[in-house]
């Protein structure tokens, strides 16, 4: 069953392993940090394209912590909104990594009583999804490569302690934490704003503006982000809103075009920025 209030009218749920064993973990990272296609087996195995006869090296060697299994929930909808995914365990949310480069704040889900992230596993607006009878295992084949690049980007980000002194905010870094340790509620996806569903009308605070209000409170051990592996569609209003035609697809995944959509509320941002 879908999760209750997500609008969705279909929900599967299984794991994903995008690297069971090392055997094509250098060639796979390496052709998706250069931008070129890899394999996605039917059982979500990430391999490389047998087409390619070169021989490739990753800058990271192959661990064991890259053979993750996660087990996911994608989520499709009726008429043309995109589908999305959720990554349940290990969680991938705003919850466990609070500076993660790429989940979709505005698709909470509350999932098993946790609220969790949507991952954004590919941009709306440009057109990457197929949108026919295949489109939800085109949907997880973008979801195997997302989870082999957030593997990459766990293992490489630098953990360190966001500390309050006095006012002066002080970074000390802390190697023996491993996942975010808060104090209080943060980013739980339970905020009204989170748990709309694709609002045009929400006044969202700037992540930098919740960033700063919650280290008032005292600090976080958070993960630092390292580098995500590969070409990074723009994600900022600021970029959308300047790339986009008016009667694109608009970026949040509603599939109605952008002039119908986001582009007011882009605009408006826009403009409180600059006054």
């Amino acid at each position: 069953m879908p999760p209750v209030g997500t609008a969705a009218t279909r929900a599967w749920r299984g794991r994903i392993q995008p690297f069971p064993d090392g055997t094509e973990f250098a060639p796979v990272m390496a052709h998706l940090q250069s931008g070129d296609t890899v394999r996605v087996q039917s059982d979500g195995r990430l391999a490389h394209p047998p087409a390619c006869r070169l021989q490739h090296t990753f800058f990271l060697p192959f661990s064991s912590a890259m053979t993750a299994s996660h087990e996911v929930v994608l989520l499709s909808f009726d008429g043309l909104r995109h589908p999305r995914v959720y990554s349940i365990t290990p969680e991938i949310s705003r919850r466990a990594f609070p500076f993660h480069p790429h989940l979709r704040d505005d698709q909470g889900a509350i999932i098993d009583g946790k609220p969790l992230t949507a991952l954004c596993t590919y941009l709306a607006s440009d057109g990457a999804l197929r949108r026919n009878e295949m489109e939800l295992v085109h949907a997880l084949d973008f979801t195997s490569m997302f989870l082999g690049k957030h593997l990459v980007w766990a293992a490489t980000s630098l953990r360190t302690r966001i500390s309050v002194l006095d006012g002066l905010r002080v970074l000390t870094s802390d190697p023996s934490v491993s996942r975010l340790l808060h104090r209080g509620q943060i980013f739980d996806g339970a905020d009204a704003w989170f748990a709309a569903h694709y609002r045009r009308d929400a006044a969202c605070k700037l992540l930098v503006d919740q960033v700063d209000e919650y280290l008032k409170r005292g600090y976080w051990d958070v993960l630092w982000p390292a580098s995500w592996v590969g070409p990074v569609a723009p994600h900022f209003f600021t970029d959308l809103f300047r790339e986009l035609r008016g009667d694109s697809e608009c970026h949040c995944g509603s599939g109605e075009p952008y002039a119908k959509c986001h582009r007011p509320q882009d605009r408006g941002s826009l403009a409180a920025r600059a006054s």
